[in-house]
């Protein structure tokens, strides 16, 4: 059978499998009027508004936990060149899994994911411990998008939210950021809708990918993962 064809079937064939399985899904629009500007002389004398900022401006988070575990953001314009950082953050009891993306650093995005015990571990276990398999992809260069290899027992979300930031040196916020955080109410510099009104509403300026997308990726990791357990001669 052609590596091509045989691909498909089991992309497919893992659709399947997630299509039966119970999965746990979250999806949250933000508005895309909503990045705070702060900038100032010093820490002790900022000032506040809201620009428009589309390449750092977030307009849809969504999970979806099954065999796999798969986060996404999406912002209404393109990934920023400029001093910029993008994150993904999704919490358990037991463990955090964080994607990362600096595009000025012509570095391609990360994921990474520990048990929250790690710090806990001694020096043997560290160095026995397989991280897990993880993938990132861009996705029309405004869509990030990572899937993760679970690596404790529990798979309940106790946090999940986003933030993309730009700046205007390299120094990174001494004189002047930009920052859009989603749900709204993760920003440490206090909660939007105490200074600016409820703007958690669904975009009506972007069509956006359904859960469909999710699925997709979700099967095309979990046959990555297939693969790479099936023995070498197994593939012939």
């Amino acid at each position: 059978m052609k590596p091509q064809k045989s691909w498909m079937i089991i992309i497919w064939a893992c659709m399947i499998l997630l299509s039966s399985i119970t999965v746990s899904a979250y999806k949250k629009a933000d508005s895309p009027h909503d990045v705070l500007h702060r900038v100032g002389s010093d820490w002790n004398d900022w000032e506040w508004d809201v620009l428009y900022k589309p390449n750092i401006e977030i307009i849809e988070i969504k999970y979806s936990a099954g065999e796999a575990l798969v986060v996404e953001m999406m912002i209404k314009g393109i990934f920023n060149r400029n001093n910029s950082n993008y994150n993904i953050w999704y919490n358990t009891s037991d463990a955090w899994y964080h994607v990362s993306y600096i595009p000025g650093d012509d570095s391609e995005p990360s994921a990474v994911a520990f048990p929250k015990n790690y710090d806990t571990w001694t020096e043997e276990e560290k160095l026995n411990w397989t991280a897990p398999e993880t993938q990132v992809n861009i996705i029309d260069s405004s869509y990030l998008v990572a899937a993760f290899e679970w690596i404790t027992d529990d798979h309940n979300a106790t946090e999940f939210y986003t933030w993309a930031k730009e700046w205007d040196d390299t120094q990174e916020n001494m004189t002047e950021f930009w920052i859009d955080y989603a749900p709204n109410d993760y920003s440490p510099y206090g909660e939007y809708d105490d200074y600016f009104g409820n703007n958690d509403t669904i975009p009506k300026d972007k069509d956006t990918p359904g859960f469909e997308l999710i699925v997709v990726i979700a099967a095309s990791f979990i046959a990555v993962l297939f693969l790479r357990t099936v023995p070498p001669n197994a593939k012939k």
